[in-house]
């Protein structure tokens, strides 16, 4: 039903998910930092795990590593930017919790993310 490379995808998905919830947590709740900016340091660190995890073992690519981090690089802010209005409009127009409202933007940007990775990132 799904090939290996979304199998995989999602595996290394839920780590970085992990990383990017915790981080976002951490910033926010925790360092009383803005939401754009507690969203920016966790979604750096995951992406930067994520990349180097699919690009190594999952999509087993090593050849034009620049370009591809690239390509990955505008992938994540597409992702970013999405996951960013979508949290925002969570907490201001529907009165969500922050973490819940990052929570609920991860499925989206996940899915927008490895669409746009498999077919540009990792071809």
């Amino acid at each position: 039903m799904f090939d290996k490379y979304f199998v995989n995808y999602v595996l290394i998905g839920i780590i970085a998910s992990s990383i990017d919830v915790i981080l976002f947590w951490l910033f926010f709740d925790i360092f009383q930092e803005d939401v754009s900016f507690a969203n920016a340091i966790s979604v750096s660190f995951s992406a930067l795990f994520s990349f180097t995890v699919n690009s190594l073992y999952n999509f087993k690519k090593s050849d034009k590593v620049f370009l591809r981090l690239l390509s990955f690089i505008m992938v994540i802010t597409v992702g970013y930017f999405a996951g960013l209005y979508l949290i925002l409009f969570l907490i201001n127009s529907v009165g969500i919790e922050a973490v819940v409202s990052k929570l609920i933007s991860l499925p989206v940007v996940f899915l927008i993310q490895y669409f746009l990775n498999s077919s540009i990132s990792f071809r």
